[in-house]
């Protein structure tokens, strides 16, 4: 199967890209797909950046599938090769937050930073493209909204293995003591990133390295300590 792997990264975010495409470009290699890194605005002047995502098998058609990357987000080196995945159907990981969606047709809200789909679903990211703010799911001005939209209505989402797309930020203090401490308190951040870096929070690094893909969330400042401590 012919498959492109892109990642999308407008404006100076060499900061990321040189540790994030750096590891996309060479899992791909290994896996025998394409890979480029796309620095040009791909979205309708009306939209916000996020939308470029959706616009990557027009810029490159002739590929069987696409798999598209946010620029935050590190492959490992231990990753394997892409899930098969039904024709005609969009593979997003589950968000690490599920409490910001009310629309009672979304059964759980899938993270866009990792989008997995074959050339028969592409009109599916096209629909998307075409609707704007969607106040009931993951009510923020993001691409997430309107593809996790079109996906539950037409029923073609696939739930991803959450290791291609681990928030590992969001996973630590959600299953520690939430957005709030962690957003007003800094010594509970830093005693999370140091232990990341020192390996003395040994059920986190352990946890990195077992996954796939790590979204960094709130963590892109420390992009080179997560990419050492992924091996």
């Amino acid at each position: 199967m012919k498959t492109l792997v892109a990642m999308v990264s407008v404006g100076t975010r060499s900061h990321l890209t040189d540790y994030s495409f750096t590891r996309l470009s060479k899992w791909a290699a290994r896996q025998g797909y394409s890979a480029t890194l796309i620095k040009e605005s791909l979205h309708a002047p009306e939209q916000l950046p996020h939308y470029s995502k959706l616009y990557v098998h027009k810029r490159f058609p002739g590929f069987d599938r696409y798999c598209i990357v946010d620029d935050d987000l590190m492959i490992s080196i231990n990753a394997p090769s892409l899930p098969e995945l039904p024709s005609g159907h969009v593979g997003l990981a589950k968000d690490a937050e599920q409490h910001h969606t009310t629309a009672d047709f979304v059964d759980w809200t899938g993270n866009t930073g990792f989008i997995v789909y074959d050339s028969a679903a592409a009109y599916l990211l096209d629909e998307a493209t075409k609707i704007g703010d969607v106040k009931t799911i993951w009510p923020f001005k993001t691409d997430q909204p309107a593809l996790n939209k079109v996906l539950w209505e037409q029923q073609k989402i696939v739930m991803l293995d959450q290791r291609w797309n681990f928030q590992a930020v969001l996973e630590f203090y959600n299953k520690g003591r939430g957005w709030f401490f962690w957003s007003q308190y800094r010594l509970y951040r830093a005693s999370y990133f140091l232990g990341v870096a020192t390996g003395l929070r040994v059920r986190a690094c352990r946890e990195l390295r077992a996954q796939h893909g790590v979204h960094l969330i709130h963590g892109v400042k420390h992009m080179p300590m997560f990419d050492k401590a992924l091996g």
